[in-house]
């Protein structure tokens, strides 16, 4: 309870939400079982646990005392046979597809939830998120075509400054605070594309990041962005990278 139900939030607006707003249902409590399990998930999870175990404190508003005072009252009494198994706790449930098209009702309503369309978390990429992308990348096509994958901008002000020419599909530009963060979107669509397009399988299950797989090589397109303004990756493993991925010379907004 104190460890995933931390992250219920996160979950919901970062995975859940878009796919919703994009008219489709996918199922919740496995996108959830995906989500908690992905690795910087995981390790959020156990550093929040460890730090209510360590240091958690008690408000007048709590139903019950700290984790940590629970956990003293009882460590002294002798440990149970949790038996051979562990089952999910999904398994408590009848017919958990049926409870999750009511939760769906009893928030947006029976006739918006009788619109949307079941969908796999395996297809979210594909079907949700690609085609946001490209229709990103079809606005800022004449921007995007004055750049080739190698030549994405390499230090924060011009990615700032590329972010500040750059507009969402509303045809709006980002505000200056958050201009950066855009550049970075509109770049890692951008690649995405491209790479999709050189026959590359997009993926994003729940909880982790973009990767486009391209025969032997994955990449994680749009931190990718970000690791060449922070020096991670540098510029001639960059350009070696995009000539084993075949995307050398290629403007971005081609694909467009």
């Amino acid at each position: 309870m104190h460890g995933v139900g931390s992250a219920f939030n996160a979950y919901w607006s970062n995975e859940c939400a878009p796919v919703l707003s994009a008219g489709y249902r996918p199922p919740f409590a496995e996108g959830f079982r995906q989500f908690v399990q992905a690795g910087t998930i995981a390790e959020a999870i156990n550093k929040q646990l460890d730090e209510e175990l360590n240091s958690g404190k008690s408000d007048p508003y709590d139903t019950h005392p700290p984790l940590k005072d629970r956990i003293a009252a009882v460590e002294h009494l002798p440990a149970g046979d949790p038996g051979p198994e562990d089952p999910a706790a999904t398994t408590l449930l009848n017919d958990l597809p049926s409870l999750e098209n009511r939760l769906i009702s009893s928030l947006a309503g029976p006739d918006a939830a009788g619109k949307l369309k079941p969908i796999d978390w395996s297809d979210v990429c594909t079907q949700v998120y690609l085609p946001q992308w490209t229709a990103l990348v079809k606005i800022n096509e004449e921007l995007l075509n004055t750049l080739t994958a190698e030549s994405i901008p390499a230090s924060t002000t011009e990615l700032k400054a590329f972010g500040e020419r750059c507009r969402n599909h509303d045809g709006a530009a980002a505000d200056e605070d958050k201009a950066e963060g855009f550049g970075c979107i509109v770049l890692g669509a951008a690649l995405t594309v491209l790479l999709v397009e050189r026959g590359g399988k997009v993926d994003a299950p729940p909880g982790k990041s973009v990767s486009v797989s391209l025969g032997s090589i994955e990449i994680d397109t749009f931190s990718i962005v970000r690791s060449l303004i922070e020096g991670k990756v540098a510029p001639v493993e960059w350009q070696r990278r995009c000539a084993e991925l075949g995307v050398q010379g290629i403007v971005l907004g081609k694909q467009a």
